[in-house]
């Protein structure tokens, strides 16, 4: 990915050390019976950053307060609470965008279960500006295949 990223950037008058993609891997771990996850970043040349969530909900980075609707309760289903969330990290994301350093949401919100036997994975909403993101996003991947040998 390093490697891609040093070649393909300057091409599109990008700074490879910015803050391009974030890409992660999680699992469980037996011995805290929790799920850890490991960030791979653009801007940190793609070396692994570990984070052992908590029980319950996590946003990355964690929301200010005023983002965080105040009709979320623990009475809100597990679901609307977590596609309320995701669509207030869009917000904040596109409201902060220099403060962030991150590119702004975009796709598909997804559920993804981990207990110690599974994971599961579901699309259970799009972002606004799916359809306008596939379109720049198939753009990007026919010009990063063109560069590629």
């Amino acid at each position: 990915m390093a490697r891609l990223t040093d070649r393909f950037a300057p091409a599109s008058g990008i700074d490879p050390k910015e803050y391009l993609a974030e890409f992660f891997l999680t699992g469980w771990r037996e011995s805290t019976s929790r799920c850890e996850a490991v960030f791979f970043r653009s801007d940190t040349s793609f070396e692994p950053a570990r984070h052992v969530t908590k029980r319950g909900v996590t946003t990355l980075p964690p929301l200010p307060v005023d983002y965080i609707p105040p009709r979320l309760s623990a009475a809100t289903g597990s679901e609307e609470m977590l596609v309320t969330l995701m669509l207030a990290e869009y917000r904040f994301f596109s409201d902060r965008h220099e403060l962030v350093g991150a590119p702004r949401l975009g796709g598909e919100i997804s559920i993804t279960e981990i207990t110690r036997d599974s994971v599961s994975t579901r699309m259970v909403q799009r972002f606004p500006d799916f359809d306008l993101d596939n379109e720049v996003a198939a753009v990007t991947r026919a010009e990063m295949c063109a560069a590629t040998p």
